[in-house]
Order: C-alpha cells, then structure tokens, then sequence
C-alpha cells in the first residue's frame, strides 16, 4: 500500500513525428517511443476494446507501477492540443501518419486518460491533475534532470518546435532561466539537406546524414553556399534557405564535375558542426557556466557531440539517451517530478531517468512458446557465466550475434540490449553486415561499444559516451588491430560500458577481453533489421527466418536457425 501523497506521474510527447509515454511511480519508470508504423498496435497504450483501462492497469502493475494503489495521478503532455491538431493537418499528408494520429492521438490516448479519471473520481481519496509542458522546456528538464548537474548552461536546438525552434537556458536553484530564444531552425535546414541527398525525412536524419557523409569530400563552394544562408552573431541566427536556394545548391553540383552527395553531407557536417560550435562557445562566455546540458534533435548528431568539449570553453557535456523528441516524454515527467513536485533529486550518477533501459521486456512464456513450435535449434544456459563464454566464442570466432537482454533502450541506439554484436578485427565485418541487412529499407549504422575504464587507452581525447552519443577518433595503434572498423581516422560512434547501467553487457565485454585482448565490440541497433522502433517477440524470431543472421541469443537461450 502506497503512502499517503504517493502518485503516479505521466509524461507523453505528443508531437506527431516521435510520440512517447514514461511512466513512474516510487523508483520505477518506464519509457516507450510509439511506433507510427504498422507495428503500432504493439505500442504501450494502444488499444482498440472497451476494457482498455484493465489492460493498460494490468501492463502498469507489470513495470511496478499499481494503478489501484496511488492517492493521486499527475499527466503531464507537451505541445499545446490544439497545435498538435494544425500540425496533423498542415504538415502531414503520408497516410500512415494521418491513420496514426487520428487513431492513437485522437482517440485512444484520451479514451485512457478519460477512464483513469473517471475511475480515480469515483474514489474521493484519489485525485487526477493534468499539466502542460513547452516543448523546449521539456528538452531542457530532459537534458538537466538526467545529468547529475546543479547548475548548468542548457542549449537545446531542435527541428521545430510551438514557436522557437533554439532555447539557451541557465540552470540554478532547480530554475531555469531563459538566456536567448531563436525562430530560425538549424534543425528543418539540416532535414533539408537530407533530403537533398536523397535521404528519407524521420528522426535519423542526423543517423543518416552522419553515416552519408563519412564517404564524401570537403567542397569549398558548398560550404561557402551555407555560410551565406546562416548569419550568425553570439546567440542569434537567421537562416535564408527557400526553395529557390535548393535550385541554386543543385547548379553547384552541375557545373562542377564529381561532386556526389556524399560531398554536400560531408561539407554541410563540417558546416552545421562549425555552427554549432560557435553557438556553445558564445553560450560558454556569456553563462560563465562550465557544464552544459544539450537536447533537441540537433543532438543526435553524435559528429558535432564529440568536438563539444575539445572546442569549446565547457568541462562537461550531458546529451540525455534519448534528446529527440521522443525524450520529451521523460523531460515533462521529470519536470513535474523534480520542479513542480519539488520531490528531492540524487546528484550521484547514475541518476533517476539516467539509464537508457526503461522499455519493455520480453515475455518469457512466450518466447518458450515459440522455441518449442518453430524451426529453430536452441540450447538454454542455465548459468550466466556459461552464457558469456559460448556467446564470446562465437564472436570470436566471426559470427554476428543478435543480442536481446533485459528492457528495451529508450533510445534510437542499440547500447547492449537490443543490439546486433560482431569483433571488429575481423577484416570481412563490412560485407557480412551487408549481407544481414540486404533486405532492410535503412543502411545499417554500428558504432563500438567499449569498457568505460578503458576508454582512455584506446581513444584519442577520450570522453564518457554512455549511450553512443558521441564519435571519438580510435589511437592509431589500436585502430591498427581493427580492421573491421574503416572509418575515416579511426572516427567511430562510442559506446561506453558502465557496469552500473548494464552489468550483463560488461560482463560480455569483459568476457570477450578475456579471450581475445580487446576490449570492444561492434554494435548495431537491432531494429534496424525491421525498420521498426519496437520489436515483438514474434518479431524478433523472424529476423531469423528473414535475414541471414544465424545466431540470436534472447536471455539465456542461444538460438539458431535450422
């Protein structure tokens, strides 16, 4: 029985490109990114009966979180309704998104909310409040609340947003104060680009781009072309980019031989990373602050996150596992938690929200249950340590491993427990990546996940990157013994291993350093192989029987296909 005052707190990103729901009560949370997919009907709250409340308190008291018991239920949504409603109409026109927003936004969510409410008033003991939270704003309690950080600059630089697009902040005394406010949107110039270079238009622009751009060349005139659409002056910018100016960007490549598009990712990365730089130092000197907090979706840019520190006045960097729009969600509920509710904050890392494992688990039954009726062979290691051993082995010995333990990350990343795993001495990685990922609509981006301890011996100016937010330069010596890694200088997304926020996934690497001295893996998001931001159980037996993966170990059992 829950203490008197105790309540469960809500938080729903409700923009249309990257829904999400996290939940806590006590010390439990659970965060969940919608999918705006066919695979929706997967997602946390979506439900199409009459008993959705008794479904929705049954999946709640699965994460810890009993509906029945708490005195009170607090929801907390950013993005005003009625925006979000013009945005639907304005911006989309892809059927699957309207059929999203209608069915989930439009109905379903609030049907949930309704019945909580009508359930919660029937008992004068219980009450339900509902808040609202300014996008930014919901940015910056992410990128704060999730760092162990008491005062801090704060720079969020999004695509777009209710009306500013970039909100610099201070952070002092659990208050935030505005510092300067933009319109124009480095984030909407950035999709642009991408989609002048072919790329679809989604949240991994920044993913894309970023991966694009490894293969291209630096052109003088196209980064001349973008310093002439961005004026900047300390915390203020202009952006002049019309349709007229993506014909004039387009004779550039017509009237000068070999340019590809790899080129104009590649100089417009160096362009926005520049741009952003400036941006950091000029908040630098005019806060005086030496840690500084980072959200929006301009933060996935794991390029322009790893020259923050080297470049820039600040000692200290937070981006939060989930900076997009999709941690908008945790941002609105540690908002309420920690400034409106005013309840205590642990400055000791990691912190309440700091762990990337917040999503769904999967069922064991169920899983069982497939394994005895399909065509698979598998074996079940009874002792964690067993596990780690064979898992290792087969690593080493070239295989690629679909690796699917404990919670789902709340991230676009894959950081040890939904990921695809491989050795990266091993020269051929490239090609049987390639081969996996034949049949994926999306390129297949993997960044190395290393021992956080022994982060500094291996990279140049190495930094704490706890959810591959960040790309660091491998020392030549090392990269040297990694030839499954061909970026350009050794330059990789990184992934440090905590032992604190993924022991089992330590536990592999260690494991792995064992047998082979190194103390890295090659790592993917596995839910790239289904284009999807969630993956059923059901789901992830089929990369099995749709893909040339061989091995895929789910909890203990190691599993192959016949």
């Amino acid at each position: 029985m829950s203490k008197k005052g105790e309540g469960i707190i809500f938080g729903h990103n409700n923009t249309f490109n990257a829904p999400s729901i996290s939940i806590s009560y006590k010390d439990n949370l659970f965060s969940e990114n919608f999918d705006s997919s066919m695979q929706i009907q997967n997602s946390f709250l979506y439900s199409k009966e009459k008993d959705s409340l008794d479904r929705f308190e049954s999946l709640l008291s699965e994460k810890g979180i009993p509906l029945s018991y708490p005195s009170k239920v607090l929801f907390r949504t950013t993005w005003k309704p009625s925006l979000t409603k013009s945005l639907f109409k304005n911006k989309i026109h892809d059927n699957n998104f309207r059929m999203f927003s209608q069915n989930v936004y439009l109905k379903n969510l609030p049907i949930v909310i309704f019945q909580i409410k009508k359930k919660l008033k029937s008992n004068l003991n219980k009450s339900f409040k509902h808040y609202k939270t300014e996008h930014q704003l919901s940015h910056a309690a992410n990128a704060v609340y999730t760092s162990t950080f008491d005062k801090c600059a704060i720079m969020v630089i999004d695509d777009f947003s209710e009306k500013f697009s970039t909100t610099f902040y201070t952070f002092k005394n659990n208050s935030f104060k505005v510092v300067h406010k933009n319109k124009a949107s480095l984030g909407e110039l950035y999709t642009s680009v991408a989609q002048l270079c072919d790329l679809p238009s989604n949240s991994n622009d920044h993913l894309k781009m970023t991966e694009l751009s490894s293969t291209g060349k630096f052109i003088q005139s196209i980064y001349d072309f973008f310093a002439n659409k961005v004026r900047r002056k300390g915390l203020s910018f202009s952006i002049k980019f019309e349709l007229e100016d993506k014909s004039e960007l387009e004779k550039i490549f017509h009237s000068s031989q070999g340019i590809k598009k790899s080129d104009l990712a590649y100089t417009f990365q160096d362009f926005f990373s520049d741009t952003i730089i400036d941006l950091a130092t000029a908040l630098a000197k005019i806060t005086r602050e030496e840690n500084l907090a980072y959200g929006g979706t301009c933060a996935l840019n794991h390029l322009t996150n790893g020259k923050i520190l080297t470049h820039t006045p600040f000692k200290r960097l937070h981006i939060p596992s989930s900076p997009g729009d999709n941690g908008n969600s945790l941002g609105a509920l540690l908002y309420q938690k920690y400034k409106s509710c005013k309840e205590p904050r642990s400055l000791t890392w990691p912190v309440f929200g700091s762990s990337p494992y917040l999503g769904k688990t999967f069922n064991e039954e169920k899983v069982e249950s497939i394994l005895k009726r399909g065509p698979f062979y598998y074996e079940e290691a009874l002792e964690k340590s067993v596990l780690l051993k064979k898992v290792s082995a087969l690593l080493a010995q070239g295989h690629i491993i679909g690796w699917i333990q404990g919670k789902a990350e709340f991230s676009l990343k894959g950081l040890g427990n939904r990921s695809i795993l491989a050795d990266p001495r091993d020269p051929s990685i490239q090609e049987k990546f390639q081969i996996i990922s034949e049949n994926c609509q999306d390129s297949f981006p993997f960044g190395v996940s290393i021992l956080h301890e022994l982060g500094p011996g291996h990279f140049k100016n190495y930094q704490n990157s706890p959810y591959m937010e960040k790309s660091l330069s491998l020392k030549d010596d090392i990269h040297a013994l990694l030839p499954g890694i061909n970026h350009k200088n050794g330059l990789v997304q990184t992934h440090s291993v905590h032992k604190e926020l993924n022991p089992t996934f330590y536990s592999l690497l260690k494991e792995f350093q064992t047998l082979t001295k190194i103390p890295l893996l090659l790592n993917a998001n596995i839910n790239v192989l289904k284009n999807s931001n969630f993956l059923s159980e059901e789901d992830i037996f089929s990369l099995l029987l749709t893909t040339k993966l061989k091995f895929l170990i789910l909890g203990n059992f190691i599993i192959k296909r016949r």
